[in-house]
């Protein structure tokens, strides 16, 4: 090959290196200024899913905030969900999420607004199906999650849930691994 042929070939090269090297899984994002508030009702239960992006749209504020009645019993800031449960008595709740913000994956909490437990992604032994960079984190099956609580002696026993890959997965196998992260 000549001179002429060599250095076209390398700004062949140098051109196809530099379009692989871009991430292909990349995420890009950004929120409507806003203040987007959901309210889900189990019974006296209100729970509040809250997304404030009013001053950051890249990484806006997320919260949970608890009402028993009239009155605020809980706030968690910093999580979030996209799924939730509750127990047929209303006393056990399941929240679940496969977006990467904020880390949130699931919450176990009670109607007196106490955590009981919770992982972030890349916590427990939760096992993913397809992860971005950020946002997603998809473990669970979203569109059928079927979170089922199950009882004996009129005792909840487990509870589970969809994974991504159609089985049925027990929330304490989840929490076991939390331990050794």
């Amino acid at each position: 090959m000549d001179n002429l042929s060599n250095k076209a070939l390398l700004i062949i090269i140098l051109i196809i290196s530099s379009m692989v090297s871009t991430p292909l899984f990349a995420d890009s994002w950004r929120f409507e200024p806003e203040l987007d508030e959901t309210k889900f009702n189990f019974g006296e239960i209100q729970i509040v899913r809250g997304v404030d992006s009013r001053e950051n749209q890249r990484f806006p504020e997320f919260y949970i905030k608890i009402y028993k009645g009239n009155k605020q019993i809980a706030v968690f800031p910093g999580m979030s969900f996209e799924q939730i449960a509750a127990s047929k008595d209303q006393t056990v709740f399941v929240a679940v999420s496969n977006s990467g913000l904020p880390k949130t994956a699931l919450m176990l909490f009670d109607s007196n607004g106490s955590i009981r437990a919770f992982l972030n992604h890349g916590q427990g032994n939760l096992k993913y199906c397809l992860e971005t960079v950020t946002l997603k984190r998809i473990w669970y099956d979203g569109e059928n999650p079927n979170i089922t609580f199950h009882f004996e002696d009129n005792f909840l026993s487990e509870i589970t849930i969809n994974s991504c890959n159609g089985d049925a997965i027990k929330i304490s196998d989840l929490l076991k691994g939390k331990q050794n992260n």
